[in-house]
C-alpha cells in the first residue's frame, strides 16, 4: 500500500495538508513562547507594583489592625497573607526564581534578601491545566513578619491555541473530503 498518491491533484492535495499542518504547528508553538514571556513581563510588573502598594498601606496601618487590612487588600486573583515565616513553597529556588527575585526586588526597590519568590506549574513549565498558582512572592515588612502574596492567573490564550488546532485539523478534513 502507497501513502504517496498517484494522481496529480491527489499529490497537490497532499502537499497542500502538509504545508498546512507545518505552518500551523510553527505559529502555534511560536504563539506559546510568547505567551509566556508576555505573561512573565505582565505579573511581574503588576505583582510587584500591587505587593509595594500593600506594604506601603500596611506601614500606616496599626499592628492590631493589619489581618483586617491584608484581607481587604486581597482581590480573587491576588491573595495576601501575613505570616511569622516566609513559607515551605520557597525552599530551594529555581533560577528562573531568583531571576524573579532580582527583577522584583530591583521594581520594588528593596533589598533582594528581604524578598521571596517561587514560581508554580504555571510560568514554570508552560502551557499546564493547574496554572492558577502561578507565582508566590514573601516580603519581609517587619523584623519577624512576612506579607505573602499568591498571584492567580487567568490564562485565556490556551483556548485561543486549542481553538488554532481545531481549525487545522476541520481544514485537513474539507480538503480531503473535496478532492
Amino acid at each position: 500500500m502507497r501513502m504517496w498518491p498517484r494522481s496529480l491533484s491527489g499529490r497537490i492535495v497532499a502537499l497542500t495538508l502538509l504545508a498546512l499542518v507545518v505552518s500551523q504547528l510553527v505559529s502555534f508553538f511560536l504563539f506559546m513562547h510568547e505567551r509566556d514571556r508576555f505573561l512573565e513581563r505582565v505579573i511581574l510588573g503588576n505583582m510587584a507594583d500591587n505587593v509595594a502598594a500593600a506594604m506601603r498601606t500596611l506601614e500606616f496601618v496599626p499592628e492590631g489592625e493589619r489581618a483586617d487590612a491584608v484581607a481587604a487588600l486581597s482581590t480573587r486573583d491576588l491573595r495576601y497573607r501575613l505570616a511569622r515565616r516566609p513559607g515551605r513553597a520557597f525552599a530551594g529556588g529555581s533560577n528562573a526564581a531568583n531571576r524573579f527575585t532580582r527583577d522584583m526586588a530591583a521594581k520594588m526597590d528593596i533589598d533582594a534578601a528581604r524578598l521571596r519568590v517561587t514560581i508554580g506549574p504555571g510560568l514554570a513549565r508552560g502551557p499546564n491545566r493547574r496554572a492558577g498558582d502561578a507565582l508566590r512572592m514573601a516580603v519581609q515588612i517587619d523584623e519577624g513578619l512576612w506579607l505573602q502574596a499568591r498571584q492567580r492567573v487567568f490564562d485565556p490564550t490556551r483556548h485561543w491555541a486549542r481553538s488554532s488546532l481545531m481549525t487545522l485539523a476541520v481544514s485537513a478534513v474539507l480538503m480531503v473530503l473535496i478532492v
